[in-house]
């Protein structure tokens, strides 16, 4: 009788691994160690200037290479799974920076309903779990999304800006409270800005934002320009 051991296929390099050689596991996938070390981490304590409404953004990577493959195929490719990877290797960067005592909540930004629909799962609220369950603070969802708008990944520059205004809102009195603003990508900050800025108008008092990766636009302009 042949007995086989129960192993994970990593999202990364596609081989089998036990528990014990994985970084993180979920269900059947994993992301083993040596593809963990691959992922363009973001430096240590690398706090980032916020927008507007935002005091500070905080990244664990950079939206690049492995990290990026891995992030479409969870967000556009319907791999739940994945989602839970990339919360697991997110949290990570927040072990050792002290942030409980600082804020008071976490909210996600929300999706609206035809996206929900659409996907089946809010990938942002499946990572902020696991930065809420290291950092120690509450998950909270006062932000409620109005309307429908085109995928700011579809746009950019002052187009996302104009594509969010007015597609958010706030249903409960957040007067004084200090908020960990959370979503998955940071590219321009016009998504978190605009949600930053109502819940400012609901009393707020300090909004800082945390993204499972920031791109790097600089580089990506330099792709986009020495393709065509």
């Amino acid at each position: 009788m042949f007995v086989f051991a129960k192993g994970y296929i990593c999202c990364g390099c596609a081989r089998r691994f036990a528990a014990a050689k994985s970084f993180a596991v979920y269900k059947t996938s994993c992301i083993c160690t040596e593809c963990y070390q691959k992922l363009p981490h973001m430096s240590k304590r690398s706090f980032m200037e916020g927008t507007k409404e935002t005091s500070m953004l905080m990244a664990p990577f950079e939206y690049d290479g492995l990290y990026r493959d891995i992030f479409l195929k969870f967000k556009f490719g319907g791999d739940y799974a994945l989602g839970h990877i990339i919360g697991m290797a997110a949290a990570q960067y927040f072990k050792y920076i002290e942030l409980k005592d600082q804020y008071d909540i976490i909210v996600p930004v929300p999706l609206s309903k035809e996206r929900m629909n659409q996907r089946g799962y809010n990938q942002t609220e499946i990572i902020t779990d696991y930065i809420a369950d290291t950092i120690g603070l509450p998950v909270d969802k006062p932000l409620v999304r109005k309307k429908h708008c085109v995928a700011q990944s579809k746009l950019w520059g002052m187009e996302r800006v104009k594509n969010v205004i007015g597609a958010f809102a706030v249903n409960a009195d957040l007067t004084g409270r200090r908020v960990i603003l959370t979503d998955d990508i940071f590219t321009t900050g016009s998504t978190v800005n605009e949600c930053a800025r109502v819940m400012k108008e609901a009393g707020a008092k300090e909004i800082c934002v945390i993204c499972a990766a920031k791109t790097n636009i600089k580089k990506n302009n330099t792709a986009a320009k020495c393709s065509v």
